[in-house]
C-alpha cells in the first residue's frame, strides 16, 4: 500500500512539473504576442486568470501559479521591462522557428540564441534575418479594425492545427524543397476547407488540381505568405497581423 500511495505522489509531481513547464511556455509565448500586438505593456502585471482562460488551461491551473511563470517575458508576476524591439525580434524568432524547424543548422547554431535565431545553412539565415526588416515594419503600422475584421475563419481548434500543419509545410516546402512552378501541390492543401488569400496568390486551381503559380522566394507575395503562416494562441492577433499586411501594401505599393 505504501508503494502504491509513493508511486501515485510521484506521478503527481511528473505531472505538476510537466504542466507547469507547459505553462510557463504558453504564458511567456502569448504574452509576447500581446505585448507586440499593443495589448499589454512591459512592466504591467500579467492578467493570470484571463490568459489561463485564452490558453484554455483550467483543467491543469491547479498545479501552477502566477509566481511560476517568469522567463522569457514575465518575471516575478509582471511583464518584463523590455524594449519593444526586444520583444518583437523574440514573437518573430519563436515563429520563424515553428516554420523551419526541420531547416539544417550549423553546429554554432544555439551560441548567441539570446540574440539571434538559428544560424540555418544554405542562405535561410540571411534571408530570415533580412526579412525580419520587413516584419518589424509591418507590425509597426497603426491599424483600426472593426469587430468583424478579427474573427478567424477558422474557429475549431482541432481544424485550426491541421490548416497551420498543412501551410506551414507548405510554404516552408517552398523554400527548402525547392518545389519547382507549374508542380502539383495537392498534398500540401488538398481538401482544406479554407486557404489563406496570401498563400493564395501563389496557387492556381486548374482541372481540380492546385497548382504552384509563384515560388519565388523573394517575392512580395510569397513573403507575405510566410507571414501569414505565424501561428497565434490569439487568432485575432493572426487577422490583425493580416490587416497590417494589407495596409502595408496600401502604403507601399
Amino acid at each position: 500500500m505504501l508503494k502504491i500511495e509513493n508511486d501515485k505522489q510521484l506521478d503527481e509531481k511528473l505531472l505538476k512539473g510537466l504542466c507547469c513547464m507547459q505553462a510557463n511556455i504558453l504564458m511567456n509565448s502569448y504574452a509576447a504576442e500581446n505585448v507586440v500586438f499593443n495589448k499589454i505593456q512591459p512592466t504591467a502585471p500579467l492578467p493570470f486568470d484571463s490568459y489561463i482562460e485564452d490558453l484554455e488551461l483550467q483543467l491543469t491551473a491547479r498545479f501552477f501559479n502566477i509566481n511560476q511563470m517568469d522567463g522569457t517575458l514575465i518575471d516575478n508576476g509582471h511583464i518584463k521591462d523590455l524594449t519593444y524591439d526586444e520583444v518583437c525580434f523574440e514573437l518573430y524568432r519563436d515563429k520563424i522557428d515553428l516554420i523551419f524547424h526541420e531547416a539544417p543548422t550549423y553546429e554554432d547554431t544555439y551560441t548567441d540564441y539570446d540574440n539571434d535565431i538559428y544560424h540555418y545553412k544554405h542562405g535561410l539565415y540571411e534571408y530570415l534575418k533580412e526579412l525580419y526588416t520587413l516584419f518589424c515594419e509591418i507590425i509597426a503600422i497603426d491599424v483600426t479594425p472593426s469587430f468583424f475584421d478579427t474573427l478567424p475563419e477558422i474557429t475549431d481548434k482541432a481544424e485550426q492545427r491541421l490548416y497551420y500543419n498543412k501551410i506551414i509545410r507548405f510554404v516552408s516546402a517552398i523554400k527548402l524543397k525547392h518545389l519547382r512552378q507549374g508542380s502539383c501541390v495537392d498534398r500540401y492543401v488538398k481538401g482544406l476547407r479554407y486557404i489563406s488569400p496570401f498563400v493564395r496568390r501563389l496557387l492556381k486551381e486548374h482541372k481540380g488540381r492546385y497548382i504552384l503559380i509563384n515560388n519565388d522566394t523573394d517575392s512580395l507575395d510569397y513573403k507575405f505568405a510566410l507571414f501569414s503562416c505565424f501561428r497565434f494562441y490569439n487568432e485575432h492577433n493572426a487577422k490583425l497581423l493580416e490587416l497590417k499586411m494589407l495596409r502595408w501594401k496600401e502604403l507601399n505599393i
